[in-house]
Parts: structure tokens; sequence; C-alpha cells
């Protein structure tokens, strides 16, 4: 099934529109770095409408290298043969995996604990959204954060799978 989002910075004066399995770009242009907020400007179902994120600005060599150095986090893991899997499904995390371009043979799956997204793609990927019980079946080598700001009560909730060796990133 098919989720449709829009992406609105209104400081920037930007939209877009995106659905899982589109691989869209929005080129937003800041007069000076910052923080500039976010939001779903489409409420396509429960759980869609606390969709909210901050947009930084970075020099252009600044962005340049955390897009590379995210990348790279991510391909390293393939590329040893235990991927980074994602927890979460938030606009900010597909924003960044779009970005990066990062595919199902990159980050193979993302889990959520919002039954209205698992089943479905992450938005602007193809990487599919499962139910959290999968990182207990699976228990991957590590798990890449999406939903940063929420980072410590993730941690929390994951604690046993940190203390049988899995890794954290954010």
């Amino acid at each position: 099934a098919s989720v449709m989002n829009v992406f609105f910075v209104p400081e920037l004066g930007s939209m877009i529109y995106t659905m899982n399995g589109m691989s869209d770009q929005l080129n937003l242009e800041a007069d000076k770095p910052g923080d500039y907020y976010g939001e779903s400007a489409h409420f396509s179902g429960d759980g869609f409408s606390g969709m909210h994120f901050i947009v930084t600005a970075l020099p252009p060599d600044r962005f340049a290298d955390w897009v590379r150095s995210v990348r790279e986090h991510l391909d390293q893991a393939a590329a040893a043969g235990s991927p980074l899997v994602g927890y979460g499904a938030p606009a900010r995390g597909a924003m960044l995996l779009d970005m990066v371009g990062a595919t199902g043979a990159t980050l193979p799956y993302t889990v959520d604990r919002s039954p209205e997204k698992q089943g479905r793609l992450l938005a602007g990927t193809d990487i599919p959204i499962l139910a959290p019980i999968v990182l207990e079946e699976r228990r991957p080598d590590g798990i890449l954060i999406l939903p940063w700001p929420l980072r410590d009560e993730v941690a929390g909730q994951l604690a046993a799978l940190h203390e049988r060796g899995t890794r954290f990133s954010v």
C-alpha cells in the first residue's frame, strides 16, 4: 500500500510530495546556516499527524562531508556482511536515507512500532518497514536509530539487544 507525504518547510518556502517507492529530491537553500522547522502537510492516517522535523542548513563542504560519512557507514557495514537495520520510520529518517542513496541492499529493513507503517516501504526508498519483533528474531549486529531526537528512549527500549552485542548508530 502506498502512502503519500507532503514535506513542508515554511521558512524556506519549500514543499515536496513523496510516496514510497518514489525517489524525490528537494533542494533547499537557506541564506544562513541554522535550523529550520518542517512538518508533514498531508495527514495520511494514524501516526502521520505528528511528523515534524528540523532542517539543518550547513555550509556546502560540511554538508557533503556529512552525507559521505553516513553513506560510508552504511556501505562499510553492508560490505562486512552485517548491514545495519533501521529503527523507526520518521520523515527525517526517510529523508536522510533518500538523500544518501540508501537502498534495501545497504539497509535491508527498518522497524516501527506503528502498525499503520508496518508492511509499507519507507517513503522515497525501497526499504520495508517491519514490526519490531523481527529485531529479536534476527538479532542484527547494528541498528541505525532514525528518530535521533529520541535516541535515548529508543536505546532504552532496545537495551536487551545492546547487552547481547548489537551496536547502535545515530
